[in-house]
């Protein structure tokens, strides 16, 4: 049979004769409403850019400090930092222009930027905005400067990295950056909590290096490390200022989440109260 006379589909042949569909299949065509357009915000472009470029270069000094703190052998070893990146209320960004912050400039190789995770908040006023957490290696903030540079050269709403105008802060991030769950949850008091780290697990060294800043800021770990495709989440009970002061194991984490006790008390119940909670 020619391919132009092939059936868009066809039916199984029936193997379970005790089960029947009473009507004949139909097909419908998908139809996807996809994430919309960004709507850009008005800013002169120039002007803008100015104040990326001020952001960019205070992050810049600061990555300097850590690197001679490294060398002067005051600080762990370190690959990068975390930035966060917040758009202006009420201009949050899509998917597209998240990923074309981490896509390096042209075809240069180098450092590879990794978003960690992004989010589309409310503030104050019930304007959505979107955060964005990544981790950029030494070397790798030259992308964002040349982003930023394209950006500053042209005009108007469209054009290179216009989403660009919607970025109203890039800073270094703090671990309430990396705070996952519910922003008003996360406990700032200086009693020890238990919290859920969640590991990068690229690159390959990234896991050892978390196992020695583990071990030494002595962090009470609980049970066994769960291993998924992307990260190592690890349960640990410290407080709040430990692992914020901490810039190197920031640099290991992906997400820091609460980690919460079982409710359902299944360990009190008999074995077969036991069976009846799990079904």
């Amino acid at each position: 049979m020619p391919e132009s006379s092939l059936p868009l589909f066809q039916l199984p042949k029936p193997s379970l004769k005790h089960l029947f569909l009473a009507k004949e299949a139909q097909r419908i065509e998908f139809k996807g409403k996809g994430g919309g357009k960004t709507e850009i915000r008005e800013v002169e472009r120039r002007q803008h850019a100015a104040l990326l470029n001020k952001q960019l270069a205070g992050i810049s000094r600061g990555v300097a400090r850590i690197q001679k703190a490294i060398a002067e052998e005051s600080l762990p070893p370190v690959e990068g930092i975390v930035l966060q990146i917040k758009t202006e209320p009420g201009f949050p960004i899509g998917t597209q222009d998240i990923q074309a912050l981490t896509t390096r400039t042209g075809r240069r190789s180098g450092p590879q930027i990794t978003l960690l995770h992004a989010m589309q908040l409310h503030d104050a006023d019930s304007l959505p905005y979107t955060r964005i957490v990544m981790h950029v290696p030494f070397g790798g903030l030259t992308y964002l400067e040349e982003k930023v540079r394209r950006f500053g050269g042209g005009e108007g709403k469209k054009g290179k990295h216009a989403f660009l105008a919607n970025i109203s802060s890039i800073a270094q991030a703090a671990l309430e950056a990396l705070w996952t769950d519910d922003p008003e949850s996360l406990p700032k008091d200086e009693d020890p909590h238990w919290w859920q780290l969640w590991v990068r697990k690229h690159p390959a060294d990234v896991w050892h290096r978390f196992q020695n800043i583990r071990d030494g800021l002595a962090l009470e770990v609980r049970g066994e490390e769960l291993v998924l495709p992307e990260h190592y989440i690890v349960v640990v009970r410290a407080t709040y200022s430990t692992l914020a002061a901490s810039i190197p194991l920031l640099d290991t984490l992906a997400e820091v989440r609460g980690a919460y006790p079982c409710s359902l008390g299944l360990t009190d119940l008999s074995a077969s109260e036991q069976r009846e909670g799990v079904e």
